[in-house]
This record gives structure tokens, sequence and C-alpha cells, in this order.
């Protein structure tokens, strides 16, 4: 038994096999760090720190609908074919690469363990950071149960522990995946805040001109189709949903104030970062008063009123 050879089918499917697990307990730990930022993280407020939430959380939850699956069914193909060959449990790349799960479980479990022990001690212990350190360890530690289990067991007994695991992992899985749709919403949902985004950009787009404008001819343009320049390539942006070309809305109220109207797919509330991308910045000139993009669902209308002291009118030359 010592002696037998590793094929390159077998080499194959052990390799994929732990690959396979690496990037799905990867994905689930950042899953979970993502409710929890979620949770406890300033979510209601603009911060850089949480804009990119959603994405990592699509990314995650995409990553084990189609990764965790296929390491079940390796995993499941080589338990079957070890207990009909039992001198495959010797194989060197099996053993080589269960120790090397074990090893790496076991090195994220005693990091996990030191880095809460540090936080206690600093007087810094928060409950977001204790419950990261617990899914670090839930996850390492179900990983190094499952292998540990594996090494020992022996071959010709039932092994009903295999099945726990499994519908353990399974649920822990499920429910995690779960849960993420109704945090990040349903890919329509998902359409809609991208749409959302894009108006959003469009009208920053469009303030811009309207300031530009006035800084050139010391007065705001009448209609939109004044922003037109050939030259320079501006050319007005439609709404992304518009089936006859509409444009945005714009009506000057005063001599230097106007208003820029646009209907929303969904409610934007305070959260930006809810777009699932960074939240749109807003575009010079950041001189123009009321310089805020919240908005309702339906047709908002945003008021501006522009500065002459931070953006003065151009002398001609």
């Amino acid at each position: 038994m010592e002696n037998i050879k590793t094929t390159p089918r077998e080499f194959f499917l052990h390799l994929l096999s732990n690959v396979a697990l690496y990037y799905c307990a990867g994905w689930l730990v950042a899953l979970y760090y993502s409710y929890v930022d979620y949770s406890f993280g300033t979510v209601n407020q603009f911060t850089y720190d949480t804009a990119w939430l959603p994405g990592q959380m699509r990314w995650a939850i995409a990553s084990l609908v189609i990764v965790f699956p296929v390491y079940i069914l390796v995993t499941r193909f080589l338990n079957k074919d070890l207990d009909a060959h039992p001198e495959k449990r010797e194989l060197r790349i099996r053993k080589w690469l269960m120790y090397l799960a074990l090893s790496l479980a076991s090195v994220a479990l005693v990091i996990d363990l030191v880095a809460l022990i540090y936080q206690f001690l600093s007087g810094e212990f928060a409950t977001a950071f204790f419950l990261k350190v617990l899914s670090v360890a839930i996850v390492s530690g179900l990983v190094f149960a499952y292998y540990f289990y594996e090494l020992r067991r022996e071959h010709g007994k039932p092994a009903p522990q295999r099945i726990v695991f499994r519908i353990i992992a399974l649920i822990l899985v499920a429910i995690s995946v779960i849960g993420g749709f109704f945090v990040v919403g349903s890919p329509t949902q998902a359409r809609m805040r991208q749409y959302d985004l894009r108006r959003i950009n469009d009208l920053q787009g469009i303030q811009w001109q309207v300031v530009n404008y006035w800084q050139s001819k010391a007065g705001i343009p009448t209609t939109l189709d004044s922003l037109q320049d050939p030259i320079s390539g501006y050319v007005l942006p439609i709404d992304p949903e518009s089936q006859t070309g509409k444009n945005y809305e714009y009506k000057s109220t005063g001599v230097r104030s106007f208003e820029l109207c646009a209907t929303f797919s969904l409610d934007g509330g305070n959260t930006p970062e809810i777009y699932g991308q960074t939240a749109p910045m807003p575009v010079k000139p950041i001189g123009v008063s009321q310089d805020s993009w919240q908005h309702g669902a339906g047709r908002v209308c945003f008021d501006r009123t522009i500065d002459p002291d931070l953006y003065p009118v151009r002398p001609l030359k």
C-alpha cells in the first residue's frame, strides 16, 4: 500500500477539492465579515469603508453558489472511491493535502485567538470584532474537525459523522447565501440601483456644465439644449430607461439658480453605498449650494444656487 502511485486523475480531483475548500472558506468568512460591517459599521453616512460591501457580498454569494457544490460533489466522489479502494488512503497527494488543510485551519484558529486576547487586553473589545473572530473560528474549526476525523477514521466502519459534517456545512452556506439576498436585494433591484446611480452621475455632469456656462457667459442657460457643444464634444445624457431619448428636466429659477429633475426607480435614502459600488462623489462645482443627491422613488427635483464667490465669472480676454 505504501508504494501506491498517484495517477493524474487522482491528483486533479484531490487538488480540485482542496482549492475549492480554500476558496469557499475564504469567501464564507468574507461574507460573514460583510454581515458584521453592514450591521455594526457606519452604513447610515457616506464613507468609503462601507461603499464596497454590497459588491463584496455579491462576489461571495456567487462564489459559494458555484464553487461550494463543486467541492461537495468532488469530495463525495473521492470518499466513495476511497471506500471502494481502501488502499488509496495511503496516497501521498491525499495525505499531503489533508495535512495542509489541517495546518492552515490550525494557524487560522491560533491567530484568531491571539487577536481576540489582544483586543481584550487592549480594552477595545467590541461586539463587531467578536463576531468576526467567531466567524473565523467557526469556519476554521469545521475544516479542522472534518479533516482530523477523516485522517483518524478506521476503514470499514460506518461514518455518520461525515454526513453530519456535510449537513452542517450545507445549512451554514445555505443560510449565509439566502441571508445575502435580503441585504443586497434581487438582481432586478440591483439593476434599478445601477440605473439610479447613472441618473445621479448624469445630473452631476449637467450641473457642472451649467456652472461652466455661468462662468463663461455670466448667466445660466434657459434650456438644456444651450449646453450642447460640438467643439468640446459634450452631449446631453438621456435617462438610461428612456425609450424615447428623453432628456432630464431642467428649469432656470433665477439669475444664478436652477432646478434639475429625474425619475428614480428606488428610494436612495441617506445611504449612497446601497448602489453597490463606490457612492457617487459630488463632482465639481462643490460650491453649488445644497449639493446633495438624496432622493426618493419617483420624480425628484434638485434645487441649486451658484455661489459667485466660489465660481466667479471669468473675465473676457
